[in-house]
């Protein structure tokens, strides 16, 4: 059994599948990334998603970014992050403010 309960495993990005190059992408799509990290000077979180043009090659929307001076120390941390920015993103795109 997996670290993630019943046999699921997690999926691999598109761009990482076996013979999914970027042109290849359309039967996985649309595909939501969401990040938390740091760099050298700041911490942030970014929502984007993968989804299909209608041409030859996927296009990447933010649906959600924010940034911070604050470092991120710990990865329960970083989900409890991500999971308050998702929470926040979906009242943002589907309750929005008139």
């Amino acid at each position: 059994m997996s670290e993630y309960g019943g046999g699921a495993q997690p999926l691999q990005g598109f761009r990482g599948r076996p013979g999914a190059g970027m042109n290849h992408a359309k039967p996985w799509l649309p595909e939501l990334q969401i990040v938390v990290g740091r760099d050298s000077e700041s911490s942030g979180l970014t929502i984007t998603v993968w989804e299909d043009s209608g041409g030859q090659y996927p296009r990447t929307r933010t649906l959600f970014s924010a940034r911070w001076s604050d470092p991120i120390v710990s990865t329960e941390e970083a989900l409890r992050i991500a999971s308050r920015g998702v929470a926040f993103a979906l009242d943002e795109l589907f309750n929005p403010e008139d």
